[in-house]
């Protein structure tokens, strides 16, 4: 019977002590974390102010209306110092399409332009980001498949949708060209696993300019699209 009781006490005190370890883990959750602008912990997450997005807080978010078409559009000012749009490119010009031509998909992802239309796109005061551009930006994060140690990992958890940075690049796909002279070689395909985006740089050749895949298996990859492709776009202020 003692051993009993005491195999009880024994019990009773590992159980206060593993709730008191909880508790004190629960209070200490905020206590490394340094939310910025006003930003709150709860957690151990910053909930952060309007104005401000981030893992900190860090960073600061507006809108701004598309004056062609009134539509708006969420930016981020990123590590680079430079403004983004938050949201992928949705104004409606000759060699635009969405996405299998099913406008439900524009909604969602934005507008598909192929590189002549994608140039002249942005809207007043706006542009489209250069292949130097969208390489800065990507390395503040760790960097592209070909220029990090992991792919890209760290730049994709931190710029996907519901990434820490509110930069938010969805798996909308992309029209891709195989090659251009071969039947059956241009193909919707890729969402909800890609989403390729235009720069404004040519390439080796006057018919292809670099592009960035953001991938659903966390690869961020740098390469060169065949101008009759049909990628997403992403401005950046002047």
């Amino acid at each position: 019977m003692k051993i009993f009781k005491s195999i009880l006490i024994i019990s009773f005190s590992l159980l206060l002590i593993m709730s008191n370890l909880s508790c004190t883990k629960e209070q200490d959750s905020c206590e490394n974390v340094s939310c910025q602008n006003g930003g709150t912990c709860l957690d151990g997450i910053c909930d952060c102010p309007n104005g401000f997005v981030g893992e900190f807080c860090e960073f600061t978010s507006g809108t701004f209306t598309d004056t062609r078409d009134n539509q708006s559009y969420s930016w981020v000012k990123l590590k680079d110092g430079k403004k983004w749009m938050a949201k992928n490119l949705n104004y409606k010009s000759t060699f635009s399409y969405c996405y299998d031509l099913q406008e439900n998909n524009c909604d969602e992802f934005g507008r598909l332009y192929d590189q002549s239309s994608v140039l002249t796109a942005c809207p007043i005061g706006w542009h489209l980001p250069s292949d130097e551009e969208w390489k800065f930006m990507i390395k503040q994060y760790g960097g592209h498949k070909d220029d990090s140690f992991d792919d890209g990992l760290a730049a994709s958890n931190a710029l996907i949708y519901d990434g820490y940075t509110g930069f938010d690049s969805l798996f909308g796909g992309e029209y891709y060209v195989i090659n251009p002279w071969l039947p059956n070689n241009w193909n919707y395909k890729g969402i909800h696993t890609r989403s390729r985006y235009w720069s404004s740089t040519d390439g080796t050749n006057t018919n292809e300019n670099y592009t960035y895949a953001f991938n659903s298996n966390g690869i961020i990859s740098r390469g060169l699209s065949i101008n009759t492709s049909r990628a997403y776009c992403r401005c950046i202020e002047n």
